[in-house]
């Protein structure tokens, strides 16, 4: 009998409209763009000083809905932060958005910073009604530094807020950014949105020594990692972060939670009120593979002042853990999601990863794992600043033990410390579990 275990259940009021932060982690994009300079264009920002300033209030050019208001203007903070309105910050020195009383902040680097080479504020709206687009630009910025730091970590850093009319997306751009002459060191950074309050924000998180392109979106506060940066892995130009507004539809969650009984995932949801709602599509994931399916509809009660309870069964997921979301349309097609719901499954483990041997290697290693039934199975390489040096697909595998061989002079490793990552995809249940485990190279 498998043992079941129900590791998180979410029951969360949340109003999907206009009249809250009308944005979503599960909505948010990872991608490369492009990074485009301004250049001349538009109107250059000043602020009294490169240090710890606000500027005057600054006009975007049209209607941009935030948390509920629509904004014509906002103020820059020298510290990477815009906040939306013509009030400026209480405090200049605003170097922790979510920490600060603020509220309605957009901050694409939010700590400590100080002018680089020729430094720059600019704002630019392009394009034509109803699709116009408000880029604000912040040019050559550094990091303050203090004793017993002799230097910055960083020589120059540019990035941009980008304002889309209508669709009231959000991006933050990043183009060039150049490593100072200081050791490396980890620098906490606030990456996101805040509406209210810290509880009310969206925003992005790595770890410092992780790859840009790896950055994750959270609902809420920080847990673990802010968005931690360091000189030794920088953006690569055209690093885009974008916050997708959740559709204005018509209806309040009021509830959404989950349990797992005889083998089956369980969910319930309850809505306050209902205005042309059509359906309630539900989606699962595993956790590691980032892949989202519909396993059901369930419809919707449509129009509706009082309060509808609804359920849904997903029969026999499989041994793992489990994320349940909700896709939600309107009858003109729509749609937002609503928070995530986490469950998990234990059972007997999918695979057991090995030590590779020999340890430390000169040439080649060999990986071994077992595996309890038919899956895919993925091995990866990284360095421990987060590139990824190798990575090899061995497609579906029967159930038993495998070495895979890694030559390290082919790959043109150099001497230190790296992780070697399993990913093994049942074939059957279609869930995904990971491992890893270091190796040390020696040339």
């Amino acid at each position: 009998m498998k043992q079941l275990l129900l590791i998180f259940s979410l029951l969360i009021s949340v109003n999907i409209s206009y009249c809250q932060l009308n944005y979503l982690a599960v909505n948010g994009i990872n991608t490369n763009g492009g990074y485009t300079d301004l250049g001349s264009n538009g109107t250059m920002i000043t602020t009294a000083s490169f240090d710890d300033a606000n500027s005057a209030p600054q006009e975007i050019g049209f209607d941009f809905i935030f948390n509920g208001i629509t904004f014509t203007q906002f103020v820059l903070n020298t510290n990477g932060v815009i906040k939306l309105g013509a009030t400026a910050p209480a405090e200049a020195k605003l170097d922790n958005a979510l920490s600060s009383s603020e509220t309605n902040l957009i901050y694409p680097l939010n700590f400590d910073l100080i002018e680089g080479s020729a430094p720059e504020y600019r704002v630019y709206t392009s394009g034509a009604a109803p699709n116009r687009l408000c880029t604000i630009q912040f040019k050559n910025l550094s990091d303050y530094f203090a004793t017993p730091a002799t230097a910055s970590q960083f020589g120059d850093m540019n990035f941009q807020i980008r304002l889309y009319e209508t669709s009231n997306n959000i991006e933050f751009v990043y183009g060039t950014f150049s490593a100072g002459t200081v050791a490396s060191a980890s620098i906490t950074a606030r990456v996101g949105i805040k509406g209210d309050d810290a509880a009310g924000s969206v925003n992005v998180t790595k770890a410092s020594a992780t790859a840009w392109t790896a950055a994750s979106f959270i609902d809420g506060n920080y847990v673990t990692n802010a968005h931690n940066i360091r000189n030794t892995v920088l953006p690569v130009p055209g690093e885009t972060y974008v916050f997708r507004s959740s559709s204005a539809l018509p209806i309040k969650l009021s509830g959404f939670g989950g349990t797992i009984q005889n083998n089956t995932a369980i969910l319930n949801w309850v809505t306050g009120y209902e205005n042309n709602n059509d359906r309630f599509e539900v989606e699962r994931s595993s956790e590691n593979s980032g892949q989202w399916l519909k396993t059901g509809t369930v419809i919707a009660v449509g129009n509706t002042p009082v309060t509808n309870k609804y359920q849904f069964a997903d029969p026999a997921p499989g041994i793992g853990k489990w994320l349940y979301r909700l896709k939600i349309y309107d009858k003109d097609g729509k749609f937002s999601y609503s928070p995530v719901v986490v469950l998990q499954v234990k059972g007997k483990s999918l695979f057991i990863l090995g030590q590779n041997y020999p340890n430390p290697v000169r040439n080649i290693t060999m990986i071994g794992y077992e595996i309890d039934r038919d899956a895919i199975v993925s091995i990866e390489l990284y360095s421990m600043d987060g590139k990824k040096v190798m990575a090899r697909q061995n497609g579906k595998q029967a159930k038993g033990s495998y070495n895979f061989p890694i030559d390290v002079e082919s790959l043109s490793l150099s001497t230190g410390k790296y992780i070697y990552r399993i990913l093994v995809q049942d074939v059957l249940t279609h869930a995904v579990s990971a491992d890893k485990k270091e190796m040390d190279v020696i040339r």
